[in-house]
C-alpha cells in the first residue's frame, strides 16, 4: 500500500516549490527550475525513517556505478563552452539524481515482491483514473475535467488534433497520456503473457489501449504496435536476435497487420489522413533542420544537455514563436544536437546493452516479477524510440520517471 501511494504520484506534474520560478516564455524545455516535487519529499521521509529505524542504507556497487556513468555522461555538457545556459543541465542533472535516490530508498525500505506488487497496484489504479478521465472527456463531452490536474490543459485537448477532441487524462498534452498508455501496457501485457494476476493484467492492458486510441496520437498508436509485436516475439523467442532477419520480418508483419486492422475498420485510421496531418509534417521538419543545424555546428559534443531550446534563442533568433518555445519534435535528434555523436554513440551502446539484458531475461532462471519487468522495459524502450521519431514527448519529467522505475527495478527484483 505505502509502496504503490509512493509510485502513484511519479507521473503527476506537482511542483511544491520552483527555484527560480518557472519562466513562462523563456527558453528551456524539461527543467527550468528546481522543483520539490513529491519524490522530492518521500526522499527526505525514507531518508528519516531509515535514521530512525537504524537500518543500513544499502547503497551497492551497482548504484555507485549508475551513479557515476550519470555524471560521466552530463559532464561534457557542464564544461561545454557551446552551452548557453548551463543552470539548465543543472537542474536536469539534479532531477536524475534525486530520482535515482528515490528508487534506491524504496529497494533500502522495502522487500522485493512488496516493491512490485505496489508498482503493480499503482500502475493499475493510474490506469482506471486514466480511463475515467478520458470517458469524460471526450467521449462525455465535459471539458472542465481537462482542467482539474493542469489549468490549461483544455486547449490541447479540444484543439491539439487539428479541431477533434482527444482525451489527456493528468497530463498537459495527448501525446504524454499516449506514452503512459504504452508503459502502462507494456507492463500489463507482459504480466498477463508470464501468467501474472492475469484477469486482472488482461482488463488493465484493455484499458490501456482504449485510453490511448481516446488520446487520437498518431505516434503513440505505432508505438503500440512495435510494443506489441516486440514484446510478443521476446516472449516466445528469448533466446533469438532482436535483430535478426527472421525477427525483424516477423515484427513488421505483426505491426502492419495490426495497423491495417486499425486503419481500415476503426476512425483511427481518419486521422492519419486529417486535415492538420500536412500541417503538423511541415512544423516537424522545421524543428528538424534547426536541430540538424546545431548538429552541422557542433558535432562531437553538441551544445548540452536540456538546452537546446536556449540555443535557439541565442543563436538562431530567426526561430519565433512555436518553434522558439517547444522542444524538436525527434528525441534523436535532440540527443545528437544536445550532446553530439560521440554522446549520442554512447547512449546508444548504453541502451543497447540494456536492451540485449532485458530481452535475455525472460529465458533466464530469475523471479517473474524481474521478467515482467525485464519484457516490459522491453517494449517500452521500443515503443519510445519508434514515438520519438515524431515527438519529443519521451524526455518529459513524467515519461522519464516511470521509464527510470522501470529499468532501475528490472535489474534489482
Amino acid at each position: 500500500m505505502i509502496v504503490s501511494f509512493l509510485v502513484f504520484w511519479l507521473p503527476f506534474t506537482i511542483n511544491i516549490l520552483q527555484i527560480p520560478p518557472y519562466p513562462e516564455l523563456k527558453s528551456g524545455a524539461f527543467n527550468q527550475s528546481f522543483s520539490l516535487e513529491p519524490f522530492v519529499l518521500f526522499n527526505a521521509i525514507l531518508l528519516l525513517y531509515l535514521l530512525f529505524s537504524k537500518t543500513k542504507f544499502p547503497f551497492s556497487r551497482k548504484d555507485g556505478l549508475l551513479v557515476l556513468i550519470i555524471v560521466l555522461f552530463f559532464f561534457p555538457s557542464l564544461i561545454n563552452g557551446a552551452n548557453v545556459d548551463v543552470k539548465y543541465t543543472v537542474f536536469f542533472l539534479i532531477r536524475i539524481l534525486n530520482l535515482t535516490l528515490f528508487y534506491v530508498l524504496l529497494r533500502s525500505c522495502f522487500e522485493k515482491e512488496t516493491i512490485f506488487r505496489g508498482v503493480y497496484d499503482a500502475l493499475s489504479i493510474l490506469v482506471i483514473c486514466q480511463f475515467f478521465l478520458a470517458l469524460l472527456f471526450p467521449v462525455l463531452g465535459i471539458e472542465s475535467a481537462t482542467e482539474w490536474f493542469l489549468p490549461g490543459s483544455s486547449k490541447w485537448a479540444a484543439e491539439g488534433r487539428g479541431g477533434r477532441l482527444s482525451a489527456i487524462g493528468i497530463f498537459s498534452h495527448p501525446g504524454n497520456l499516449a506514452l503512459f498508455c504504452l508503459i502502462s501496457f507494456s507492463f500489463f501485457y507482459s504480466a498477463f503473457l508470464l501468467k501474472v494476476k492475469r484477469r486482472d493484467s488482461i482488463v488493465f492492458l484493455v484499458l490501456s489501449v482504449l485510453t490511448l486510441l481516446l488520446t487520437l496520437s498518431r505516434s503513440g498508436v505505432l508505438g503500440f504496435l512495435f510494443s506489441f509485436s516486440v514484446i510478443l516475439y521476446i516472449f516466445k523467442n528469448p533466446n533469438s536476435s532482436l535483430f535478426s532477419l527472421k525477427r525483424i520480418i516477423y515484427i513488421s508483419v505483426i505491426g502492419a497487420i495490426v495497423f491495417a486492422v486499425i486503419y481500415l475498420f476503426t476512425p483511427i485510421g481518419e486521422y492519419f489522413q486529417g486535415d492538420n496531418f500536412d500541417e503538423m509534417a511541415k512544423a516537424r521538419l522545421v524543428h528538424w533542420f534547426a536541430g540538424f543545424e546545431i548538429i552541422r555546428l557542433h558535432p562531437f559534443f553538441g551544445v548540452g544537455l536540456n538546452t537546446h531550446i536556449s540555443y535557439f534563442a541565442a543563436e538562431l533568433p530567426i526561430l519565433d514563436g512555436f518553434f522558439a518555445r517547444s522542444p524538436i519534435h525527434n528525441i534523436h535528434i535532440i540527443m545528437l544536437a544536445e550532446t553530439g555523436i560521440i554522446g549520442f554513440a554512447c547512449l546508444f551502446l548504453l541502451f543497447s546493452k540494456v536492451f540485449k539484458r532485458s530481452a535475455l531475461m525472460v529465458n533466464k532462471e530469475v523471479s517473474v516479477n524481474k521478467k515482467v519487468l525485464n519484457l516490459a522495459f522491453s517494449g517500452v524502450l521500443i515503443a519510445f524510440i519508434i514515438y520519438g521519431n515524431l515527438g519529443w514527448s519521451p524526455f518529459a519529467n513524467e515519461q522519464i520517471s516511470m521509464v527510470y522505475l522501470l529499468y532501475y527495478f528490472s535489474s534489482r527484483i
